[in-house]
């Protein structure tokens, strides 16, 4: 059963407006996610207390197009697909089915994944590593992999 009153989650997200942007950092999943104006609105409009039409009849207001509840579904599911909404459940509107009567911009919510800092950390070799020039990870930045011959055996280090 859908619920009618969609909650836009807010906990552990870091929140940035970019011109007519949204980027949103979700520090427990290490995604980020770009919402586009018309998805970023609806998020926005999504408090827990409004039904799919107010959320409408904001998004519509704020852009100064009409914007129907299908726009509204749409969103919605990349939303809860990227896990920014906490209380909806998909209707199962499809973005063909919503690209039928629309004449602007389709919500869009684009997810990457960031890496974590103990993936960057192996990202790279420090200092004193033994390294491979031939190889990846190479040494981190403001570091060489330097060779050295000792005894008829190269020895590599970052330094």
């Amino acid at each position: 059963m859908r619920r009618v009153h969609p909650q836009a989650r807010t906990d552990d997200l870091v929140v940035k407006e970019l011109g007519d942007e949204t980027l949103v950092y979700d520090l427990g999943r290490h995604r980020a996610h770009c919402l586009n104006r018309t998805a970023g609105l609806i998020w926005r409009a999504a408090d827990g207390r409004r039904n799919l039409a107010e959320i409408a009849r904001e998004a519509s207001r704020s852009l100064g197009a009409t914007v129907d509840e299908e726009v509204v579904r749409c969103a919605l599911d990349e939303l809860a697909r990227a896990r920014l909404v906490t209380s909806y459940k998909s209707a199962g509107a499809t973005r063909r089915q919503v690209l039928r009567g629309l004449a602007f911009a389709l919500p869009a919510v684009l997810t990457v994944m960031a890496p974590t800092s103990a993936y960057a950390a192996q990202s790279c070799l420090g200092a004193g590593k033994k390294c491979d020039r031939r190889k990846a990870p190479p040494c981190c930045p403001g570091l060489s992999c330097d060779c050295v011959v000792h005894g008829g055996t190269v020895k590599c280090t970052c330094a």
